[in-house]
């Protein structure tokens, strides 16, 4: 577990004044449009995403758990969000 990019006190993970900008910017899942409770990368961190606000998105508990480390296109999921998460990953959409 020391490798754990969140380990305790590390600065990597988004502060929690940001996931709640991004809840109340849209409440919204991202995937199926039910109410968002948590903070997904669009490019998963797994596989090079960063937590820049335009890779970050409102999504459900089920969807972020069913997302998992994929891409959304390699699930056949198609993101119901604003145009910003757009301009940074247009070809994994």
């Amino acid at each position: 577990l020391d490798n754990y990019p969140f380990k305790k006190g590390s600065s990597k993970r988004p502060t929690t004044a940001a996931n709640k900008r991004i809840l109340r910017a849209d409440p919204r899942c991202a995937y199926c449009g039910a109410k968002a409770t948590t903070v997904d990368h669009v490019v998963p961190r797994a596989r090079g995403g960063s937590n820049d606000p335009r890779n970050l998105v409102g999504c459900c508990f089920e969807c972020n758990n069913l997302k998992s480390a994929f891409l959304p296109k390699e699930l056949g999921w198609k993101l119901k969000l604003p145009q910003r998460a757009f301009a940074y990953a247009p070809n994994t959409l």
